[in-house]
């Protein structure tokens, strides 16, 4: 009997320690599935942050992280290129209110950030570090802090200087025309589809109406007597 009495005991602690086992193991499998969870968002979390870091380095743009206060955090060769600078190292060294050739620019820059958050295709007019001038079209996107202040801007631009140039090489090319035409001793006449658009003052002149506005929506035919129509 008493062995019997001593049998039933440890039965139950063996019973009770396969039980506290089987939770242990259950708990061990649980923790290795969270450590693998976490391993796999940690992995996904280092390339997402290499693909970004990647992008960054390699955008065609001028990338940067700025400081409200000017400081230039971090840029990208593209970045170095627009503004001449010869190393990371100068960029990082320089404030951005250098690159402002009046001063009050980047206050109303960050002025406009605050109220807007984010601006696009916002157009800038900087200097390089060799003082030329260049024109800049910027996507820029505030980094605020708890309080909502603007603590700093992410800046995308590219340089705009040699399209605007020859947008200003073909209209200075359109006026001295324009003024040509105007000048012109001879009668002058554009037309569209038969109809005319544009008349000199020499046509004017010529044909003897009061003004310009005579010829609008007007053909040839209106200024030929109907007897040479069929010629």
């Amino acid at each position: 009997m008493g062995s019997l009495a001593q049998g039933r005991p440890d039965a139950e602690r063996i019973a009770r320690l396969e039980a506290e086992n089987e939770v242990l193991r259950q708990e061990n499998a649980e923790l290795r599935r969270g450590e693998a969870e976490r391993k796999r968002m940690e992995d996904a979390l280092r390339e997402s942050e290499e693909k970004y870091a990647r992008f960054f380095w390699d955008d065609l743009t001028g990338d940067s992280l700025i400081s409200a206060d000017g400081r230039i955090l971090a840029c990208n060769p593209a970045f170095l290129a627009i503004f001449g600078f010869s190393s990371f190292d100068e960029a990082l060294a320089s404030n951005i209110q250098s690159l402002y050739p009046d001063p009050g620019d980047r206050a109303d820059l960050l002025h406009l950030l605050q109220k807007e958050r984010a601006l696009y295709h916002h157009a800038l007019i900087l200097r390089r570090r060799d003082g030329r001038l260049v024109n800049i079209v910027a996507n820029m996107v505030g980094v605020f802090d708890d309080a909502g202040e603007l603590v700093g801007t992410r800046g995308y631009m590219y340089d705009d200087t040699d399209r605007k140039r020859a947008e200003d090489i073909l209209k200075e090319s359109e006026e001295r025309y324009r003024v040509l035409v105007e000048l012109s001793p001879d009668a002058i006449l554009l037309e569209q589809d038969d109809i005319f658009t544009y008349a000199n003052p020499a046509a004017v002149r010529l044909f003897r109406a009061s003004s310009p506005e005579d010829f609008a929506g007007k053909s040839i035919f209106d200024l030929v007597h109907p007897d040479y129509h069929a010629l």
